[in-house]
C-alpha cells in the first residue's frame, strides 16, 4: 500500500465519519418531531485492490437509511381507524343517552305515566271539564317530550352527516397530498429504493391521517409509490389521487349523505376511521333509536286512537275527517297503493247516527272488504257503502261521506241536529285514518294532537254509551298502558320505551369499554412503532462517541500520513 493509497483510505473514513455524525445531528435535533424515524447510516468497506496482496481501499457510506417496519406500521394504522371510529360511537351514544334524560322527571316514561294515568282521573271524574283539560294537556305534554327527542336525534344524525361531508373533503386533500409525495419520491430516490428518508416520512405520517378518516391498505410499488386501497378501490393509484362525492338521500325523514366515488359512483362503506364512526353513529346508533321510538309511538298513536275512535265524549262531533290520507282512492286499503302507514284488516265497524234533539240513534253496519278474496274496499268503496246504506234507511239517514282531492275521508251529518259517532272496529280502519282520534300523525316526526279536541275538550271520549257520567273508555285508555302489544312483540308501551333505554345504556357501556380497548392497542402499536423508529438518545450519545472517536482516528492516520510523506520528500 503506497502513502498516497494510504491517505485516501483516511480520507474515506473522514469523510464518513463526518457524514454520521451529520446523521446522529440530526436524529438528535428530531428526537422530539413527531412522524419522524430514526435514520442510519449504512458503511461498507471499499474495493480491495492489489495483485497478490489485496488491501482495501477505505470505506464509504453505501446509504442513509430510516428504522421502519412495514407491518408495524401497517397495525398502527388500523389500530389509529379503530380508536377513532370507536371513540366517536362512543361520543354519539353518550349523547343519545343525554337525549333521553331518564334520570329526571322531564323523559318520556314519565309522561307517558303521567298520561295514562290522566285518564285514571278521568274515569273518577268523567263529568269534570278541569280533569278533560287535564288529560289534554298531559297528552300535549307526552307529544313534546316525543318531539323533543326526536327533534334532538334528528339534529344529532345532521350533525353527524354534516362532519362525515367534511372527513369526505379531508380525505380528497389528503389523497392528493399522498399523490404528490408519491411523485416527491420518485423523484428523489430515482430507482434507489429508500435513499428519502424525510419525503417517505412525510408520506407515511399523511398515510396515517388518512388511516385515522377511513380504512385503508397500502401496496409500495417498484418505483417508491405507494398505492392506497380503500375496500376494493383504489384512492390513490402512483401519481394520481382520486376523490369521494356524497349525495343526499332521504332516510327515516331526514336527507343524508351517502358516500361514493366520484369518478364511478362506487358506495364506500368504511369499515374504520372517522368515516365510519360518523356514519355508524347516524345511521345504526341514532338510526336504531329513531326505529325504536317511532315504533313506539306509532303503536301509541294506533292504540290510543282506536279506543278513542270507538268512545264518546260529554259532546259528538257533527262532522268528521281523517286525520291520514289516501294516495289513490280507488286502491285496496291494504295495498301499497292507497299508501297508508298502518294497515286495516277485514272486518267492520258501526256507525252512529244521533239525533241531538231527539236523542235517536241509527245504526249502520260497514263491512271492510279486505279478505283477498275478489276486490278488496278501497276508500271510495267505505264513502259509497256509508252512503247507499244510509239512503236505504227509511227515512233515509241525514248522514253523508266523501273523499276529497286530498284523499281524506269525511262523514257529516247532512243536518245541524245530527251527530256522528263509532263503536266494534274490528277492521281498525278507523284508528288507521285517524278518525275520531286523539293522536294525529303516523310516528315520531308526525305525531300531533287533535284540534278538535284541544278546541274543546268535551269531545275527549270518556265513555262508550253517550250517557252522562259514563266512564268505559276512559277505564280502557287507562288500561292500555298494561296492554301487550303485538307490534311491540308483546311488550307494553312504557315496557318497549324502557327496554330501548336499557339497550342504549348497555350500547353504551360496551362502546366505552371498546374505545378504552381500542386506545389500548393503539398506545402499544404506538410504543411498538417508537422503538423501532424513534430516537433513543442514549443510543445515539454512544453513536456520537463512537464516529468521533473514528473522525480523530482518521484525522491522526492522515496526519501520521502526511510525516510520512515530509520524510519520503526530505530523502
Amino acid at each position: 500500500m503506497g502513502v498516497y493509497s494510504a491517505l485516501n483510505i483516511g480520507s474515506t473514513a473522514l469523510l464518513a465519519s463526518q457524514k454520521a455524525l451529520e446523521v446522529v445531528g440530526n436524529n438528535i435535533a428530531n428526537a422530539a418531531t413527531p412522524n419522524y424515524s430514526r435514520q442510519d447510516v449504512v458503511l461498507i468497506p471499499g474495493p480491495s485492490l492489489g495483485t497478490e496482496l489485496k488491501i482495501g481501499t477505505g470505506v464509504k457510506i453505501d446509504a442513509i437509511m430510516r428504522r421502519f417496519d412495514q407491518a408495524v406500521e401497517s397495525r398502527l394504522r388500523c389500530a389509529i381507524g379503530d380508536a377513532t371510529s370507536q371513540q366517536i360511537q362512543q361520543q354519539v351514544l353518550d349523547r343519545v343517552e343525554s337525549l333521553y334524560n331518564e334520570t329526571s322527571d322531564a323523559d318520556l316514561s314519565s309522561a307517558l305515566a303521567a298520561f295514562f294515568n290522566g285518564f285514571n282521573d278521568l274515569a273518577n271524574d268523567p263529568t269534570n271539564d278541569g280533569v278533560r283539560t287535564i288529560v289534554i294537556e298531559r297528552a300535549r305534554g307526552l307529544v313534546n317530550q316525543v318531539t323533543r327527542l326526536r327533534d334532538g336525534m334528528d339534529g344529532l344524525r345532521q350533525e353527524l352527516d354534516g362532519m362525515a361531508q367534511t372527513t369526505v373533503g379531508e380525505i380528497n386533500r389528503l389523497a392528493g397530498e399522498i399523490a404528490d409525495l408519491n411523485i416527491q419520491v420518485i423523484t428523489a430516490e430515482r430507482g434507489d429504493l429508500g435513499s428519502a428518508p424525510g419525503q417517505r416520512d412525510e408520506r407515511d405520517a399523511r398515510l396515517r391521517e388518512l388511516a385515522e378518516l377511513i380504512n385503508i391498505r397500502t401496496v409500495e410499488q417498484e418505483s417508491g409509490a405507494v398505492n392506497v386501497i380503500v375496500g376494493n378501490q383504489i384512492l390513490v393509484d402512483g401519481r394520481l389521487g382520486r376523490e369521494l362525492t356524497y349525495r343526499t338521500v332521504d332516510d327515516r325523514g331526514l336527507g343524508v349523505s351517502e358516500i361514493r366515488f366520484s369518478d364511478n359512483d362506487e358506495l364506500v362503506s368504511p369499515t374504520s376511521g372517522a368515516l365510519q364512526g360518523y356514519l355508524d353513529g347516524r345511521d345504526a346508533w341514532v338510526g336504531q333509536q329513531v326505529d325504536s321510538l317511532d315504533q313506539m309511538v306509532q303503536s301509541l298513536i294506533v292504540e290510543v286512537n282506536a279506543l278513542h275512535a270507538e268512545g264518546t265524549g260529554k259532546e259528538m262531533p257533527q262532522t268528521l275527517r281523517s286525520d291520514q290520507f289516501v294516495l289513490d282512492a280507488t286502491a285496496a286499503l291494504d295495498s301499497a297503493d292507497a299508501g297508508l302507514h298502518n294497515t286495516p284488516v277485514n272486518g267492520s265497524f258501526l256507525l252512529h247516527v244521533t239525533n241531538s234533539v231527539s236523542g235517536l240513534t241509527e245504526t249502520l253496519i260497514i263491512d271492510v272488504d279486505l279478505d283477498g278474496v275478489g276486490a278488496d274496499d278501497s276508500l271510495q268503496d267505505i264513502a259509497t257503502k256509508i252512503n247507499t246504506l244510509a239512503a236505504l234507511e227509511v227515512p233515509p239517514l241525514a248522514v253523508a261521506a266523501s273523499v276529497d282531492s286530498t284523499g281524506h275521508l269525511t262523514i257529516a251529518g247532512t243536518s245541524a241536529e245530527m251527530r256522528v259517532s263509532f263503536s266494534d272496529d274490528s277492521s281498525r280502519l278507523l284508528a288507521v285514518l285517524g278518525m275520531n282520534g286523539l293522536f294525529t300523525g303516523y310516528d315520531s316526526l308526525t305525531i300531533g294532537l287533535s284540534d278538535d279536541l284541544v278546541a274543546n275538550p268535551s269531545l275527549l271520549a270518556a265513555g262508550l254509551s253517550g250517557t252522562v257520567g259514563d266512564n268505559a273508555n276512559s277505564l280502557r285508555l287507562a288500561s292500555l298502558a298494561d296492554e301487550p302489544i303485538d307490534a311491540l312483540n308483546g311488550r307494553n308501551l312504557l315496557d318497549y320505551h324502557n327496554q330501548a333505554v336499557t339497550r342504549m345504556a348497555v350500547n353504551t357501556a360496551a362502546a366505552r369499554s371498546a374505545s378504552n380497548a381500542a386506545d389500548a392497542f393503539m398506545a402499544t402499536m404506538n410504543d411498538e412503532r417508537e422503538a423501532i423508529s424513534g430516537v433513543n438518545l442514549d443510543e445515539e450519545a454512544v453513536n456520537l462517541i463512537r464516529y468521533q472517536k473514528m473522525y480523530s482516528a482518521a484525522a491522526r492516520f492522515i496526519s501520521v500520513m502526511a510525516d510520512l510523506m515530509d520524510m519520503m520528500l526530505e530523502i
